[in-house]
């Protein structure tokens, strides 16, 4: 992550400052979110990778790949993220590297599953595309590289 300066330590002012400068690539409602909040503490409750190729159609699809999140944000809300012409998906998940500092214990014995949200950064590529890197607590790492994000606000 680029804004990130040390383990804990974020350059939160430049990174808001450069998010501005990307907001123009993304729908209102998706930059009012990247400049305004966070899905720190939020709990993913979904995940879902799709494969639009048809193979019975003719329509070309260049980048046919989306991924879509559900998310409950941490004041309850539920928010849906779609990621549009994937060209690179990373989930770096294993349960034993969820441990207690001092114990070498896995945190609650493995029940929180991924865990929360911790940071992220999205950031644009030099060739144009997206780049959404996600550190969940559980040091779970996903990369997600694209031409889109949308954010969507779900009914409760």
């Amino acid at each position: 992550m680029e804004f990130l300066v040390s383990e804990g330590n974020w350059d939160i002012q430049g990174y808001g400052e450069y998010l501005k400068t990307i907001a123009h690539r993304f729908d209102e409602q998706t930059s009012e979110f990247i400049l305004h909040k966070s899905f720190h503490d939020g709990h993913i409750k979904h995940i879902k990778l799709i494969n639009h190729f048809d193979r019975s159609s003719e329509e070309e699809i260049k980048d046919p790949t989306s991924i879509r999140m559900i998310i409950e944000h941490s004041g309850g809300s539920l928010y849906e993220i779609v990621w549009s012409e994937v060209r690179r998906f990373f989930f770096d998940y294993d349960i034993t590297r969820n441990v207690y500092s001092n114990l070498n214990e896995i945190v609650w014995d493995g029940m929180c599953g991924i865990d929360e949200w911790g940071y992220d950064e999205i950031l644009e590529t030099s060739n144009q595309m997206i780049s959404h890197e996600i550190d969940l607590f559980s040091k779970t790492k996903i990369i997600i590289i694209c031409r889109g994000i949308q954010i969507n606000q779900l009914e409760s």
